[in-house]
């Protein structure tokens, strides 16, 4: 009797470890398919659409904030470009978050000409400037 239960329960071990594997090497062949919980970091930064009336919301929060302006830069502001990362910036506050999902854990700083612009903190790379 034990040694039938003992080869039942090397079979089902045998099946889970198995299916794991199966698993994993499914991941590995297409790393591509993520869960909806874990988006692609692809899906980041420079693809998401503002609106204009987005970046009026995003422009009066921030406003709101009285952020200190960055006075002298030495880089061009466009996106696309990568910040350096001496340059001071800021968490984005959560009321942006809620206007724009995809900004999460995203940073800003401000301009002196009161430009505003959004950098992905992963790339450093400006992924939005909204102007005055």
């Amino acid at each position: 009797m034990k040694s039938i239960i003992l080869k039942g329960a090397l079979v089902l071990t045998l099946g889970v470890a198995t299916g794991a594997l199966a698993q994993t090497e499914i991941m590995k062949k297409n790393p591509e398919q993520q869960t909806e919980s874990q988006p692609a970091q692809s899906e980041k930064s420079t693809d998401v659409d503002v609106t204009a009336e987005q970046q009026t919301e995003i422009r009066q929060a921030i406003t709101e904030t009285k952020t200190e302006p960055i006075l002298d830069i030495n880089f061009e502001v466009n996106v696309g470009v990568v910040v350096p990362s001496t340059v001071k910036r800021l968490p984005l506050p959560p009321g942006i978050v809620q206007i724009v999902p995809a900004y999460a854990d995203y940073e800003y700083f401000v301009l002196a000409d009161s430009r505003i612009v959004i950098v992905d903190p992963d790339t450093l790379e400006i992924v939005l400037v909204i102007e005055k």
